[in-house]
């Protein structure tokens, strides 16, 4: 297994920010009524690293809520559909219109859990939320739940965290509405970015039982940024290496472990998706753009998904693989970087330390005689073309953690 690894490469991990909390924002668009940009151009769009969190803010055309652009009577309401389990906390990007000192409320936001659990925070002005331009309304926060993210002269942006109760914990979180009972002239808040953060997803196991490998992948965020041979690395450290992709169901599988989150992905200056990054090579003195590409692991290189126009080899000095998408910001497709290019994450992928299921190897599975031959060869009958019956291939057999794991994978478990 070809390895990518160097003194200088260690002492730069410790230093590269893998995110803790796994980080997933909601794209507001559906529920945009207004634009943030209209308060001020300095405003960020696109996919903005705030105070530590990743938030996605449409470039083009409407991109928040505000409860003044809303139409109706009080209370003028939000409701985002969430449905995610998991989430722990919850960071926002919201200010106000006017302003309205507390200690009375005249805004909130409510959680709600598809059990029917309901969490509610009222936003106090010159507390939580404030006007967004240092005037004559509220211009003060409590600097700990609520912090100044962007600063643009007088103009400002605020971020809330929230944290869930621990009732919360398992619940699946059904929405969240922001609820304003402001009036012109006195205080509407406006939301411009709303992100969850999750517990870290457990790794996802392509079952042989859908045509997979067995193998595991793992989607691993760098919010703060991460090359290439940073992320080898770290895949290395983690047991595992950068995912290899050998055909259009791998790719789809990989694609998916990764679940929509726009966290792994920025929205470059052309207006395309840079993704993270996956263990393609091109090695040195190839023909380019297409020639001379392999996996980490020496498998063959018999699959591409290149973008459109991909790879060209732009500058001159690009060797690596990553997924990407040409004017949208996610993709599965792929796209030829510099190693020294900084993504948002990474794929890692752990081989199967089991044997696969088709354990007569008659390449028929799943069936039944696998399961017959299995006890038969575990009771001291043979079988010529079977596996041994140390399934797990941790040295000790007969075991009983030989069967479990058996059946685990059978059912599309991980080993």
């Amino acid at each position: 297994m070809f390895r990518f690894v160097s003194v200088a490469v260690a002492t730069v991990i410790a230093s590269t920010a893998i995110a803790q909390d796994f980080f997933l924002p909601v794209n507001l668009l559906p529920f945009a009524n207004d634009r943030l940009q209209a308060r001020n151009t300095a405003f960020p769009t696109l996919n903005p690293v705030l105070g530590g969190v990743p938030f996605r803010i449409e470039p083009t055309g409407n991109n928040m809520w505000s409860a003044n652009a809303a139409s109706g009577a009080n209370p003028r309401v939000l409701t985002v559909p969430i449905n995610v389990e998991g989430v722990r906390e919850v960071h926002t990007l919201i200010n106000t219109d006017w302003g309205q000192a507390g200690p009375e409320s005249v805004a909130s936001v409510q959680f709600e859990t598809t059990s029917g659990l309901t969490y509610t925070v009222q936003l106090v002005g010159g507390v939580d939320v404030r006007d967004w331009n240092q005037n004559t309304f509220t211009n003060t926060i409590n600097g700990t739940t609520t912090t100044q993210v962007v600063a643009a002269g007088t103009a400002r942006v605020d971020k809330q965290r929230i944290t869930l109760p621990a009732a919360f914990a398992g619940e699946e979180l059904r929405r969240i509405r922001f609820i304003d009972s402001g009036a012109t002239n006195q205080q509407r808040i406006f939301v411009a970015g709303l992100t969850l953060v999750l517990d870290q997803p457990t790794d996802r196991v392509w079952s042989p039982l859908i045509g997979g490998n067995g193998h595991r992948y793992r989607a691993v965020q760098a919010i703060n940024g991460v090359t290439w041979a940073q992320a080898n690395a770290m895949a290395e450290q983690m047991g595992g290496y950068l995912a290899t992709i050998t055909n259009v169901s791998e790719n789809a599988f990989v694609y998916a472990s990764l679940g929509g989150n726009q966290a792994f992905w920025f929205t470059n200056a052309t207006g395309a998706g840079v993704g993270p990054w996956l263990g393609g090579v091109q090695n040195a003195g190839s023909v380019e753009p297409a020639g001379g590409w392999t996996w980490v692991t020496n498998e063959p290189f018999v699959y591409t998904n290149w973008a459109f126009g991909e790879p060209n080899n732009l500058n001159g000095n690009e060797d690596r693989i990553q997924f990407f998408g040409q004017g949208i910001p996610a993709s599965n497709t792929w796209n030829d970087a510099a190693g020294s290019t900084v993504a948002r994450g990474f794929v890692v992928e752990f081989d199967s330390v089991c044997d696969d299921i088709d354990f007569n190897n008659n390449g028929v599975f799943p069936e039944d005689q696998d399961v017959v031959d299995l006890f038969d060869v575990l009771a001291g009958g043979t079988c010529v073309p079977c596996n041994d019956i140390d399934f797990n291939n941790n040295g000790v057999f007969p075991e009983d953690q030989d069967v479990i794991d058996y059946f685990t994978v059978l059912a599309g478990g991980q080993c």
